[in-house]
């Protein structure tokens, strides 16, 4: 069993996986509302990009808990959740950014499907992609 990471590592990454939360929705929403809004609307299309540079700036605040996370407790190779341990706090933050994350790309994938001026504006934002 790894040791539980630090408690202000645990509170800071749960701040991450609120705000995550809180872009998956929005992002959701952009994603449903793209198939009807035109090509040249500019106001929508400056929303998508705030919303995924916000969506990438948490990931990052995200890693950088992680990375102070992962000094303090031992790494293993185990991969999926055939060793997922539901009482460690460190696995389940990373079990849900993981499905956070892929809600956000399928949100993603909606927005350039459906409005593809939108894909090479977020390109030069999408450190993460």
């Amino acid at each position: 069993m790894m040791p539980q990471p630090p408690t202000q590592t645990i509170l800071v990454s749960r701040v991450c996986i609120l705000s995550l939360l809180v872009f998956n929705r929005y992002l959701g929403d952009l994603a449903a509302r793209s198939a009807s809004v035109d090509d040249d609307d500019f106001d929508f299309q400056r929303d998508c990009v705030a919303a995924l540079t916000g969506f990438n700036t948490n990931v990052d605040s995200f890693q950088t808990a992680l990375a102070g996370a992962a000094s303090s407790a031992s790494g293993g190779s185990d991969k999926g959740l055939a060793n997922y341990d539901k009482t460690n706090d460190l696995e389940t933050l990373l079990k849900n950014l993981a499905n956070l994350t892929k809600n956000v790309l399928s949100s993603i994938d909606a927005l350039v499907y459906n409005l593809p001026v939108v894909g090479p504006i977020l390109g030069p934002s999408m450190s993460f992609l």
